[in-house]
């Protein structure tokens, strides 16, 4: 059978057929209908383009029948996605890279590209024409659900799961750009500069601002953190941010590292941890 994609809003909806009628059949196995689906109209597409859960149950009420009819679509995120990063956004970080423990009067917002993302535990492969590349430990959170002007107060509805990610840094080139007031994207969004952990559901922590991570590189700790030390909170940033980007399902936020950033080298294991579980584990090569 065909796997087809099928486009609706900023969600992609999986299912697979050659035909409507095969496509009865793989949903009577996969999704337990209770009737057959004969059509997809423009109202359910809509509804389920809308739907922010895993999966979608739709009530059709007035069956010829006389039942209800149930239809249970699964639903994958999106592939696209914005990826926000926030700088600046540890006091001890700010007094050891810039030489002044302030905050900024306003979070210090950043992008990378889609292609940053590496994830899975794929190597990063070290470039050889940017310099040095050093990590930035951070958690990072997904966003679940669309947003615009989101208020502070519901911010945390906004974000399911954490993990933990890396910032890698072309440092040297970061501040050749700064020194020629220049964007940063260059030295912060090259490809595979956006290492991520696997997520862990949100519920499973105390709360956002009481989260601990640290990185080990070739089993030695190199850098720790709480997020008690952030100077805008995770809610805040999700808030500010959504002032100026249309938040969708998917997008990611890199909320900012702690003090004791570093270099990678070749053959360097990286191994992240968010409170007692590790979530990220890959190598450079």
């Amino acid at each position: 059978m065909d796997r087809r994609n099928l486009y609706a809003g900023y969600l992609q909806i999986d299912y697979f057929s050659e035909s409507y009628s095969h496509f009865e059949e793989d949903f009577q196995r996969y999704s337990n209908m209770s009737v057959p689906l004969t059509f997809l109209t423009d109202d359910i597409l809509r509804t389920m383009a809308l739907c922010h859960t895993n999966y979608f149950r739709l009530n059709q009420e007035n069956a010829k029948d006389g039942r209800n009819h149930y239809f249970v679509f699964k639903v994958k995120q999106r592939k696209e996605m914005k990826i926000l990063a926030v700088g600046m956004n540890y006091l001890e970080h700010n007094l050891a890279l810039h030489g002044a423990a302030v905050k900024p009067e306003r979070p210090v917002l950043f992008m990378k590209s889609d292609s940053a993302v590496l994830k899975n535990g794929k190597p990063f492969f070290i470039p050889d024409d940017m310099g040095r590349i050093e990590y930035e430990t951070e958690v990072v959170v997904r966003i679940c659900r669309l947003g615009k002007c989101i208020p502070l107060e519901f911010a945390h509805r906004y974000y399911d799961a954490y993990t933990v990610g890396i910032d890698l840094t072309a440092r040297e080139l970061q501040k050749e750009l700064k020194a020629n007031g220049q964007p940063w994207e260059l030295a912060k969004g090259f490809d595979g500069s956006a290492v991520l952990g696997e997520w862990v559901e949100k519920e499973k922590f105390l709360g956002p601002q009481r989260l601990h991570f640290h990185l080990d590189i070739n089993g030695k700790t190199v850098q720790t953190g709480c997020t008690a030390d952030m100077l805008y909170t995770i809610d805040e940033l999700i808030s500010y941010a959504s002032r100026y980007f249309t938040l969708k399902t998917g997008d990611l936020f890199y909320t900012g590292c702690p003090t004791g950033c570093g270099p990678v080298a070749i053959d360097d294991h990286l191994e992240g941890w968010l409170e007692d579980r590790k979530v990220l584990d890959f190598q450079c090569k």
